[in-house]
């Protein structure tokens, strides 16, 4: 599991209690609230169940919509911490321990390595600490490459036999 604290970004969101911002446009807030009780869903499943359970898919689903809706329709008003946090939970969602979505695990890994590279630092010093979204774009990295090299190859037409058939 990823260390959510070692993101300097993620931590002062956490350590606000997830404040969020007074200048942002009631939709905004609404989405990210939508998120939060989403979010509260999924950590009181895991606070009363056994390691390695894993949540209803609905509340799986709910969770990682909701982290996409709000990322993608954010502001540029909206703090880094949370548009690292909502694509974090997502990809996690998303992750083959969760739904095993290609989709989400493909919007999470979009985000990160395509649009944001920033946001990972260096290498080494990330798989050293645990950073959470290195270990994300670990976790379903493969999944996604694998998937982007089967979709870009070329489909070879049907080998013709002997009489045309």
């Amino acid at each position: 599991m990823p260390n959510y604290r070692a993101d300097s970004d993620i931590r002062a969101l956490l350590e606000s209690d997830f404040a969020i911002p007074n200048d942002l446009d009631p939709d905004e807030v609404e989405r990210l609230q939508q998120f939060l009780r989403c979010d509260q869903v999924l950590e009181a499943f895991y606070k009363r169940s056994q390691p390695g359970q894993r949540p209803p898919e609905a509340d799986l689903s709910g969770a990682a919509s909701a982290a996409m809706a709000a990322y993608d329709q954010r502001s540029e008003r909206l703090p880094v911490g949370w548009q690292k946090l909502l694509v974090l939970q997502a990809g996690i969602a998303g992750s083959e321990a969760n739904l095993d979505s290609f989709e989400i695990k493909e919007w999470a890994y979009t985000r990160i390595k395509d649009e944001n590279p920033g946001w990972l630092g260096n290498f080494d010093d990330d798989i050293d600490r645990d950073m959470p979204l290195r270990w994300l774009t670990q976790a379903i990295g493969v999944d996604v490459l694998m998937a982007r090299q089967r979709m870009a190859a070329p489909v070879e037409p049907p080998k013709k036999r002997w009489f045309g058939r």
